[in-house]
């Protein structure tokens, strides 16, 4: 059984010290990090990670505020060149196994189906992420194909996985199921940024664990397929209600 420190929307561009962060550190095998570590900065998203894993293993995924400034493409170059050689794995469409644990992982993005997003696919969402092509900023219509194709690239891992056993655990930033978007995003006109629908891939696999990032509220419960749905996210200046500096989890 694997001990896994779950961690996402630490958001360290926001604090005065962000170096200060420096919690006790639990009883951990993998440090999983949901993404929105640092905004536009990714080479500090990973030096932050391996800081507080200590020389254990920890798994990445980018949130959308590491690829501030850029498109999400240079954002995973970057992530990736900053973590070659180390112990941090960035995950963006791969699996990984790790403490005898299958990672799989990606941003995941987000479909807009929850409040018609979808619908204005010319329209750019506000966040300061620049277009897979490098023109302006992203759309909702960029945003729901990157979805679709991170979505379909998750389904393919988890159909092509080996029946060895292995315990699964997919980290995506953006959350998989729409339910417990909280009120007070749901009534907001961007609440398709937030979350999708992956529920059929839950019933249709055996995923022990799925962390997620990404919506600033607490997360901690067991999905009718069994998969349990883990989100710990500090949000800006560590104001999400509930949040745990030693979130652990027993795969």
């Amino acid at each position: 059984m694997a001990r896994v420190w779950v961690l996402s929307d630490l958001h360290l561009e926001t604090a005065p010290f962000p170096d200060a962060y420096d919690p006790p550190r639990p009883e951990f095998d993998v440090l999983v990090a949901a993404g929105d570590i640092w905004e536009g900065e990714p080479e500090k998203a990973v030096a932050t990670i391996a800081r507080l894993a200590e020389g254990r293993p920890s798994v990445l995924v980018a949130g959308n505020h590491e690829a501030w400034g850029m498109t999400p493409a240079r954002c995973l170059d970057r992530l990736k060149r900053a973590a070659k050689g180390g112990n941090v794995t960035v995950l963006d469409g791969d699996a990984a196994v790790i403490a005898g644990v299958r990672f799989m992982g990606a941003t995941l993005w987000a479909d807009g189906l929850l409040s018609g997003l979808h619908l204005r696919p010319h329209e750019a969402t506000g966040e300061g992420v620049r277009r897979p092509d490098g023109q302006g900023t992203i759309t909702h219509g960029d945003e729901t194909a990157l979805h679709a194709v991170q979505r379909a690239r998750i389904a393919s891992m988890l159909d092509e996985a080996p029946a060895d056993g292995l315990p699964i655990v997919v980290v995506t930033h953006h959350a998989p199921l729409v339910d417990r978007v909280p009120a007070a995003l749901r009534v907001h006109a961007g609440a398709g940024l937030f979350a999708s629908d992956l529920s059929e891939l839950m019933t249709r696999h055996r995923i022990a664990l799925w962390v997620h990032g990404h919506i600033h509220a607490r997360e901690d419960r067991v999905h009718g397929s069994g998969t349990r749905i883990v989100a710990n996210p500090a949000g800006p200046l560590f104001t999400t209600p509930g949040f745990e500096d030693g979130c652990v989890v027993a795969v």
